[in-house]
């Protein structure tokens, strides 16, 4: 009668708790989620690209290729 009893009481945690992790589980997969898409939404719209600043820290500008200006017109 003892055992039963124990069984019982055993049957009526495991009812109790296995609910409350599982709405737990559920809970920290939804901030989760939450939390990733929202890290993304700012990085698509809050960057770091600088263009001035790379041209700074590596210029590469080949100077062979810039335009030169058309020879002046001579009026007579």
């Amino acid at each position: 009668m003892v055992s039963s009893a124990f069984e019982t009481t055993a049957i009526n945690v495991v009812l109790i708790v296995i609910p409350i992790l599982a709405a737990f589980l559920v809970s920290v997969i939804i901030a989760a989620v939450i939390l990733v898409r929202m890290a993304r939404k700012k990085r698509a719209t809050r960057g770091v690209y600088s263009p001035s600043q790379q041209e700074y820290s590596n210029p590469r500008i080949e100077l062979d290729n810039v335009l030169k200006p058309p020879p002046e017109e001579r009026l007579i």
